[in-house]
């Protein structure tokens, strides 16, 4: 599915409706933030596992931007870019060297051109349970990514 990114509660709502609509169990997968929207939305019923790919997957009460800050920022942090409304995008040379390194280069176009603004709020939004607690998690660590520091993602199953 693909999240709004207007909000962590909208993105949530998205992955709630989702599961809602499968009928059998739900492991649920999630890139970077996305890692975030499923330690919220992972604790339906339905969801038997998490898996968090390069991904971020904060404690209750924590956010994106808490959980990043003890560690180097990644590169693709200098490319990305906000507008007067709040809402970031990537630019096209961070698609290309640090988002989307190893697509084709018209691969690497169509994503910059549709690409959704993510809402800069997103980033200071906490959990309020993390599913990672209670349910069977997994994480792959991409040691290297260039959007979600490696030493962040070790950091996160040793917790």
């Amino acid at each position: 599915m693909q999240n709004r990114l207007t909000s962590l509660a909208d993105d949530v709502a998205v992955t709630r409706r989702a599961i809602a609509s499968q009928d059998g169990p739900v492991l649920l997968v999630g890139h970077s933030y996305g890692g975030v929207v499923i330690t919220e939305a992972g604790n339906d019923p339905k969801v038997v596992g998490l898996v968090y790919v390069a991904a971020l997957a904060p404690p209750e009460g924590e956010s994106v931007a808490s959980v990043t800050k003890p560690f180097p920022p990644a590169p693709l942090g200098s490319e990305v870019r906000a507008d007067a409304e709040g809402f970031l995008t990537v630019t096209p040379k961070g698609i290309a060297e640090d988002f989307a390194q190893d697509l084709t280069d018209k691969e690497k176009q169509i994503l910059t051109a549709t690409q959704a603004p993510t809402a800069a709020a997103i980033f200071g939004a906490t959990v309020t349970t993390a599913a990672w607690k209670t349910k069977p998690s997994w994480c792959v660590i991409a040691s290297n990514d260039r959007a979600v520091s490696p030493e962040l993602q070790k950091a996160k199953p040793q917790r």
